[in-house]
């Protein structure tokens, strides 16, 4: 296929991980009548892929949970043939996920009972055969997901250091899958969480180092980069942090050895539960240009369908032509740094600031034409400048995209202030500023590591502000602060930011500002202040 195949992905429709809203039936067929919906506003949507806890824990990856899916998957594999949709199903890579393991596979279970040895015992046997079946019934795409290849048996621990085990494991592992590929060559096999270094999911602001070895593209098609969350650098727009990890992150990965067409980046997810922090679809268009910028031999669009209309799904399918024949390279400095970043292809380049500062970028001969803008952008001849954190696309033919929701056309300028800082907490006097005030604070570790606070997952988990707090007060009394950033935040946030709005005090007034986190893992935090002209 000369394009790429857009798998659809129900996940954050339902998220039994960090919210509690269930995968039924319902939910399921709802979403699929939803892409067909799209699909004649001509939206490419070539599979469905049915996401985690479809199967009883029980049914050993044939069976379906009978209390939500009473007559199976039947409805849904007949509706995916009839409108030539490919089916695809998740699947844990080895571990004990949500199942009661088949008596055949126990001999193969850690004693931890979470991950099964692949080269001993019945698992991986049995396992390639539930992939056999589901292949046989029309299932195409392939998605494995927590792979744990430390696990063995207490056994074979006694015999074997841990590396033999993970060697053995992930040699047995590929030696399976390829096997399985070339008797079943439709197969499209795309890899999620354990097939890399999980830890650099975690933060945006570690050294670079190789996180995944590229070897693992003889077996997968696509490697994903980590679930949408917020970047370790700070910004006013929430959302737009959550495009720059993920562009970091396709970076990283980029830099370790994989071309952009093998990294799954799995950034564009809208929806109404915790995994994508509950952002229905606000601007859900910068984030799909930023998505099909990165390029990518599989496109995942996961999460609510009827976030977008009729109109939008017009939109969506320009943006889909636009791009889908374009093979892009990385261009610009590391995203989670705040360093300005992009992609370049032959017909268009996507630009983002991620700083809190404007930048300019020399534009490569026959970029002339501005496609879209995000925020303050300023094309001249042969430059374009951006505001902080603006995106723009530039081509060299005219296409007209609009514009997305970012209003934060700022210029921030630096407000010196004699802090009082004591660890997680940091305390200052002003004087009532006469633009809008904007206050921030980073938290790190002792060696100085971005350190990401979490109040848990919806529906019981708290917001950031109640964890990352901001007061201001005036003569006494407390003003009220806008927070960009008050989100339930299943990943957890390393900054906070909060807004005082022009006009909240008087001017000259004196305001007393008191930063605290209740991180205990923290060891210092770093506050700012800035004031933003509007331009």
């Amino acid at each position: 296929m000369d394009r790429p195949l857009y798998v659809y992905d129900n996940w954050s429709t339902y998220d039994e991980l960090s919210d509690n809203v269930p995968l039924t039936e319902e939910l399921a067929m709802q979403q699929f009548h939803e892409l067909l919906r799209l699909k004649k506003q001509g939206v490419k949507m070539d599979a469905y892929l049915m996401d985690a806890f479809w199967n009883a824990p029980d049914g050993g990856y044939i069976e379906w949970r009978k209390d939500r899916w009473p007559n199976g998957p039947e409805a849904w594999l007949a509706a995916c043939k009839e409108n030539d949709i490919l089916p695809g199903l998740w699947f844990p890579a080895n571990t004990n996920f949500h199942i009661e393991p088949p008596l055949e596979w126990r001999d193969s279970l850690a004693a931890d009972e979470w991950g099964f040895c692949l080269f001993h015992g019945g698992f991986w046997k049995g396992f390639l055969e539930k992939l056999d079946y589901w292949y046989r019934q029309g299932v195409r795409v392939f998605k494995f997901d927590f792979a744990d290849f430390r696990a063995a048996t207490d056994e074979l621990k006694l015999t074997m250091l841990p590396s033999q085990i993970r060697s053995r494991n992930i040699a047995a592992y590929r030696a399976g899958l390829l096997e399985f590929r070339s008797t079943h060559p439709e197969s499209v096999f795309v890899a999620y969480n354990g097939f890399e270094e999980v830890e650099f999911m975690n933060r945006t602001d570690h050294k670079l180092r190789r996180l995944l070895d590229p070897a693992w593209l003889d077996v997968f098609d696509t490697i994903y980069c980590g679930d949408p969350r917020p970047a370790d650098a700070p910004l006013p727009n929430f959302w737009r942090t959550l495009d720059v990890y993920a562009d970091h992150m396709v970076r990283f990965l980029n830099l370790g050895g994989l071309s952009l067409d093998q990294i799954d980046n799995c950034a564009f997810m809208i929806g109404r539960t915790g995994t994508c922090c509950r952002r229905g679809n606000a601007d859900w268009k910068t984030t799909l240009l930023l998505s099909l910028a990165r390029g990518g031999k599989v496109h995942m669009t996961l999460g609510n369908l009827e976030a977008l209309s009729d109109e939008d799904g017009k939109w969506f399918a320009r943006v889909q032509n636009l791009f889908e024949s374009e093979k892009p390279d990385f261009v610009g400095g590391l995203p989670g740094l705040g360093e300005l970043y992009g992609y370049q292809s032959m017909n268009l380049l996507t630009l983002v600031n991620p700083s809190l500062e404007a930048q300019l970028y020399t534009l490569p001969e026959g970029f002339e034409h501005q496609i879209y803008s995000d925020g303050f952008v300023s094309l001249e001849t042969g430059t374009m400048t951006l505001g902080t954190g603006a995106m723009a696309v530039l081509g060299k033919s005219p296409v007209e995209l609009g514009s997305g929701e970012n209003r934060l056309t700022y210029s921030f300028k630096i407000i010196e202030a004699n802090w009082k800082a004591d660890g997680r907490l940091a305390e200052a006097a002003i004087p009532t500023p006469s633009q809008d005030l904007h206050i921030l604070f980073r938290q790190k570790d002792a060696r100085e590591n971005a350190v990401r606070t979490s109040g848990g997952a919806p529906p019981s988990g708290k917001p950031i502000p109640e964890l990352l707090k901001i007061s201001v007060k005036s003569t006494g009394q407390e003003l009220k602060v806008d927070r960009p950033d008050d989100h339930i935040i299943w990943s957890g946030l390393s900054w906070a930011w909060g807004i005082l709005p022009a006009g909240s005090a008087k001017a000259g007034d004196l305001l007393t500002i008191r930063l605290e986190t209740s991180d205990l893992a923290v060891s210092q935090i770093f506050p700012s202040l800035l004031s933003a002209n509007h331009r």
